[in-house]
């Protein structure tokens, strides 16, 4: 499905889709060739399974908010679920090439046999596929900087989980290395014009809100709030520079709740008012 319009990444195969189980006694099926990964998210409802694969039979429940991962192995893999109030699944397609290709990019060596976990609970996994799926009956998949984000760490996430490898965030006291602060720079800067969650920036670097803050702390020497109150007075500053657009369009551009915020924490930052600062660029 390259190309797919429910895939987040236009030219690769990604895709999700929405499956539902209606309340009945009869179990409903679900029959997939298994060429690519996938990641399921139970929406809504519970339901028993059967997992059939390989010529083997698990059986596993799952509830709401679990996350499970089956892994591409090329073969014909079922799933016989019954219930009796009704379930509703999201199941991200990933396919395995992309899957290794991410997982190198951030210096992980996933084995090609990744291990399957039916159904289990992790917060970030759920989170970062809740993410993906827009607030429409249909669910459909979201697309864009945001879902690629969410997609990656989606990525190394099943990584760490599946191999045994999850880090263990509140032991470590470090801070992020370049790569992942270029990472959250960019996603900073590519949201100025709006609030910037601490929880979304917690998520992208796969850590809880706490931790990140702290570890954030360590690695900018600000505060969030300070660092990106600093972007965007950089941002500001290029567009003081480059025309005359109003003050009050940019402080709108920018996230700043009004014209007066904006020359507040800009003056607080710089110890010039946005007009005085247009105006001495202005005569060099």
């Amino acid at each position: 499905m390259d190309g797919s319009s429910m895939s987040p990444f236009p030219s690769q195969s990604w895709f999700g889709f929405m499956h539902k189980i209606g309340p009945s006694p009869v179990p409903t099926e679900l029959h997939l060739r298994q060429v690519n990964h996938l990641a399921v998210l139970i929406m809504s409802g519970a339901c028993s399974n059967r997992w059939i694969h390989s010529g083997q039979e698990t059986r596993c429940n799952a509830a709401s908010g679990m996350v499970g991962f089956f892994s591409a192995d090329n073969e014909e893999q079922a799933m016989v679920s019954r219930t009796d109030t009704g379930a509703k699944a999201f199941i991200l397609a990933i396919p395995p090439a992309h899957l290794q290709s991410i997982a190198a990019s951030e210096g992980l060596t996933p084995s090609s046999e990744l291990q399957a976990r039916p159904f289990f609970h992790d917060a970030i996994i759920r989170a970062l596929l809740a993410r993906l799926v827009t607030k429409t009956s249909e669910g459909s998949i979201t697309r864009g900087l945001d879902a690629e984000i969410a997609a990656r760490s989606i990525v190394l996430r099943l990584v760490q989980v599946t191999q045994g490898g999850t880090p263990e965030w509140q032991a470590d006291s470090g801070v992020f290395d370049s790569r992942t602060m270029g990472r959250i720079t960019d996603y900073i800067d590519c949201h100025l014009q709006h609030y910037v969650p601490l929880e979304d920036l917690a998520l992208l670097c796969k850590t809880s809100s706490s931790h990140f803050a702290k570890k954030f702390r360590h690695s900018a020497g600000l505060s969030l709030q300070r660092f990106v109150n600093r972007r965007r007075l950089r941002a500001a500053m290029a567009m003081l520079e480059a025309g005359s657009t109003p003050l009050s369009q940019i402080a709108l551009d920018l996230g700043f709740s009004s014209q007066s915020h904006f020359t507040r924490v800009f003056s607080d930052l710089t110890g010039f008012t946005p007009a005085s600062f247009r105006r001495q660029i202005g005569n060099k």
